[in-house]
């Protein structure tokens, strides 16, 4: 009888065969590769369409130079443990040639909570093999560095919505055409960090006031505040609890690039919590807006209820100054209120502080 069935199961057709398997579990697709010939030769050639086994790791890092390096660390319970593995993670090293005909045909994709993918142009070579063997990162922060990116606004638009990060965060020295309509119209993305590698001080892009003022209207528009536009919007668990957060920590800003910036940001209400970070910004810009404002806390209020957005009751709006340096002191950490504690001599200041703004 089970021969007879197995019979029966071979002599399905290739359609049905791929309906029942789309609707399996990735396991028990990877175990039906292993029975014949036949079945893994089709599960293989049609791997991007079928569920695959996900190795949900803390930190993968992919390195495209003249080996490609991959990186990994296993999850970890504790994280005294996870801080341990961080030290000792595992590394493989392929040829181009190894890569894309070896391991990205595993029957297998990473989903780490965090991906970093590092190259020096991201081409359309690169964006294939990264598919092949990444999934989706809903729940995961993507960071990519790059110096040149070859592939056009809509193929790397593309890209970013197959993955879906809930985080991205872009590196390098990029062409500024990359932010766009076209490319960051992601319903998925939480948190935006652009401009500069945590890792690494001398790898950073100064973001233009124009740019800026580019990301925080796709902001808005990937997130309108209306309740009926949202219902468009794909399912996004636990909507309400969400902080949206822009970071720019290397920000070129003029006194009315400022102020166009400011009057995009308080558009941008999603019914939950909203954080701008700017960093680098010239103490002589700060001191400026001081003496022409009276309060900076209002600015944000002032306009919704000028607009009829909302009254002035009904938003919390509240912005800080901070700046990290070394002095002789050794290393501080200073904060300022636009209304309370801002040194009115620049002199009493740090060279340049960063902007934090938070709306709710």
């Amino acid at each position: 009888m089970p021969s007879e069935n197995m019979a029966n199961v071979l002599c399905l057709p290739n359609e049905l065969l791929m309906q029942i398997l789309c609707n399996s579990k990735p396991r028990d697709v990877r175990s039906f590769g292993n029975t014949c010939r036949r079945f893994r030769s089709f599960i293989l050639s049609n791997k991007s369409k079928l569920p695959k086994p996900e190795l949900k790791w803390d930190i993968a890092e992919l390195i495209f130079g003249r080996r490609i390096t991959l990186f990994r660390c296993r999850p970890s319970v504790f994280q005294r443990a996870r801080k341990r593995a961080l030290e000792k993670m595992e590394k493989w090293e392929f040829t181009e040639k190894q890569f894309s005909t070896e391991f990205t045909n595993y029957f297998f994709v990473m989903v780490p909570e965090e991906m970093y993918i590092k190259c020096k142009d991201f081409d359309s070579d690169k964006e294939a093999l990264i598919r092949k063997c990444v999934g989706p990162l809903q729940s995961s922060v993507l960071a990519l560095e790059m110096d040149k990116c070859s592939l056009d606004e809509s193929g790397l638009g593309d890209f970013l919505k197959h993955l879906s990060p809930f985080g991205l965060h872009l590196a390098g020295h990029f062409d500024r055409s990359i932010i766009s309509d076209q490319v960051l119209p992601l319903s998925s993305l939480y948190a935006l960090f652009i401009g500069l590698n945590r890792t690494d001080m001398d790898i950073r892009t100064r973001v233009s006031g124009i740019t800026v003022r580019k990301i925080v209207n796709n902001w808005f528009n990937r997130y309108p505040d209306i309740q009926k536009d949202r219902r468009n919007l794909p399912s996004i668990p636990d909507y309400n609890l969400k902080c949206f957060v822009i970071e720019i920590p290397d920000c070129d800003l003029d006194y009315n690039e400022f102020f166009a910036f400011l009057k995009e940001i308080i558009r941008v209400p999603h019914c939950t919590k909203e954080r701008i970070i700017i960093g680098n910004l010239p103490k002589t810009l700060i001191h400026y807006i001081y003496s022409n404002l009276s309060d900076l806390n209002m600015v944000g209020p002032a306009v919704w209820v000028e607009e009829g957005i909302c009254s002035v009751e009904d938003v919390k709006w509240s912005s800080s100054l901070s700046c990290c340096c070394d002095n002789d002191r050794g290393f501080a950490n200073h904060n300022y209120f636009m209304n309370r504690d801002l040194a009115r001599d620049p002199a009493e200041m740090c060279e340049t502080v960063q902007l934090d703004l938070s709306i709710s």
